[in-house]
């Protein structure tokens, strides 16, 4: 009756039912949000009832908008991996949460540059933002607990007093992040809560970390700490040799905004530029991921904009007391020789540095300045261990798709992947969900269309009759519109049987 490919719907009636045209325009939601490549969907499959049920919704006069935001996932319906009780993982805002925090304009108290330019105040206001916010009864201001749980208990509907330090303990993120930003200064631990905290609001079902390196490399010391995203929940204390680093994503606004994964960050993409093991790395807390709302709920914006102006209140009558400019001026005086103190040049600029280009794309899609995303690329396309995940091919095909349209050296890596995929179900779906610009520009630029054999394989890439034997109808007829008629008789008809030119037109 109809198909979809490339976000348009092919009727094969004048004048399509309700019913058929708004399954179609399902479907068109669908592969925009790549779930699932374009062509003819097998009948019963989780994609065809998900498009059903939108158009029975439609056709009732119901709204089709929650439907619509249950979109299925995978192959066949089925659903995605899961982070708990089968909830699907939304993997994503790592780079925007570094960003986040960058551009509050908080700066590095444990970096010499920072303490010198600021004359001593970036260190003072960061330990004074630490002796509020630590949950070290021994160091802690009182005042600040006091003011803390007042404005809690009147801000946060249904808290009561008996639930107050486990609510402060669940938000020790949040509280964090709030008081530092308002200063102004922070050290690595800071900037680690702080985008964390981003990251446990603006993403669900998945455990944001608070994680450090720890011991000696050689004579070098460890002592810095970052955000970590993971599906699961790690276990507190030294790396466990169960956790997948590839699918854990370090978050490091202090590290001059790095993002990266914790293979990558062990390998040597650290501070220290040195490779790590895993008793180097601990984790020290972990939180789930529950999004905005509950964030707005549990730390509401009153409550957020009474801790500040308490934060700000203290960092004035410190400014304005007797000692302020010899504080500041021993603060200088000692960074200078207290080996605690880092020295290194900050730029600025995001830094997302990964091997695995499913990763990548969503890190730089829209996100960062174009010189920030061509470095990003260019360091992907360059990495010895370059590759996709081919286990999660409808993220693996936007990435392909980004990467392709992103230009050299991305698009030349990401056709040197492809060409090594060995797996004939895995290169299926990824050639049947590239467009037909995509798919011409892989065939002709890397030589397949006269790539002759005959098994799938040859010249390290796929032939073309394999190609061509691959390809869905609807792909086909897609690709014969874009290509010349030349091009079409020379390489791909021949390899076409009967039925199928028939069914192509």
């Amino acid at each position: 009756r109809a198909y979809t490919a490339e976000g348009q719907v092919v009727f094969a009636e004048q004048r399509p039912s309700l019913h058929v045209a708004a399954h179609e325009a399902a479907h068109a939601l669908q592969q925009q949000a790549g779930r699932v490549p374009g062509g003819l969907g097998a009948r019963g499959d989780g994609f065809e009832r998900h498009a059903d049920a939108v158009a029975d919704a439609v056709v009732s006069g119901r709204s089709a908008e929650g439907i619509l935001d249950r979109m299925p996932s995978g192959s066949g319906g089925s659903r995605s991996s899961s982070a708990s009780e089968g909830a699907a993982v939304q993997r994503y805002g790592e780079s925007e949460a570094v960003l986040g925090s960058r551009d509050t304009g908080m700066r590095r108290g444990n970096r010499r540059g920072s303490i010198v330019s600021t004359g001593g105040e970036s260190i003072i206001v960061k330990d004074l933002a630490r002796k509020m916010t630590t949950l070290d009864t021994s160091y802690r201001y009182d005042d600040f607990t006091e003011v803390l749980k007042k404005a809690a208990l009147e801000e946060v509907d249904g808290l009561e007093d008996k639930d107050f330090e486990a609510w402060r303990t669940a938000n020790e993120f949040h509280i964090v992040r709030v008081v530092n930003e308002a200063l102004l200064g922070a050290n690595c631990g800071d900037f680690a809560f702080s985008t964390g905290s981003r990251l446990m609001a603006s993403t669900t079902n998945q455990w944001v970390h608070y994680g450090a390196m720890k011991g000696y490399v050689g004579d070098q010391k460890l002592d810095h700490a970052f955000a970590l995203t993971y599906p699961l929940r790690i276990a507190d204390g030294d790396l466990g040799g169960g956790v997948d680093k590839r699918k854990a994503i370090v978050a490091d606004t202090w590290a001059d905004s790095l993002v990266t994964d914790l293979e990558e960050f062990m390998a040597g993409t650290n501070p220290y530029e040195v490779p790590v093991a895993n008793n180097n790395i601990q984790i020290k807390r972990g939180f789930r991921a529950k999004g905005q709302q509950v964030f707005d709920t549990q730390f509401p914006q009153n409550l957020r904009s009474r801790i500040v102006s308490y934060a700000r209140e203290q960092l004035q009558q410190e400014r304005e007391g007797m000692g302020w400019g010899n504080e500041k001026s021993e603060a200088v005086s000692k960074s200078r020789t207290d080996e605690s103190i880092f020295e290194f040049n900050v730029d600025g600029s995001l830094k997302v540095r990964m091997s695995d280009g499913t990763k990548l794309w969503p890190q730089i899609n829209g996100v960062g300045s174009l010189t920030e995303q061509q470095a990003a690329l260019t360091f992907w396309a360059n990495h010895s261990s370059a590759r996709f995940d081919w286990n999660d091919m409808a993220k693996t095909n936007q990435a392909i798709a980004g990467l392709i349209a992103a230009g050299n050296p991305a698009r030349q890596k990401a056709f040197e992947l492809m060409n090594a995929l060995d797996n004939n179900k895995k290169r299926k779906t990824m050639m049947n969900a590239l467009s037909p610009t995509q798919l011409w520009d892989w065939i002709d630029s890397t030589g397949i269309k006269s790539n002759s054999g005959m098994w799938a394989r040859n010249n390290g890439k796929p032939t073309m009759s394999h190609v061509v034997d691959k390809l869905d109808t609807a792909r086909l007829k897609l690709l014969k519109a874009h290509i010349s008629d030349t091009n079409w008789s020379t390489y791909v008809n021949p390899h076409l049987s009967k039925k199928r030119r028939r069914a192509v037109g």
